[in-house]
């Protein structure tokens, strides 16, 4: 398990591959460890 002991210490991402009418698409989420809010996506 990951522990932080204040904000912004560690962050952690995955990236998933979709398949859509147009072609391949990604998303990509940033959680911060600390209080596992996101803090970043696209």
């Amino acid at each position: 398990m990951f522990h932080a002991e204040a904000g912004g210490q560690k962050w952690v991402s995955d990236i998933t591959y979709l398949g859509s009418f147009g072609g391949w698409v990604s998303l990509t989420v940033m959680l911060d460890v600390f209080d596992r809010k996101v803090i970043g996506g696209r």
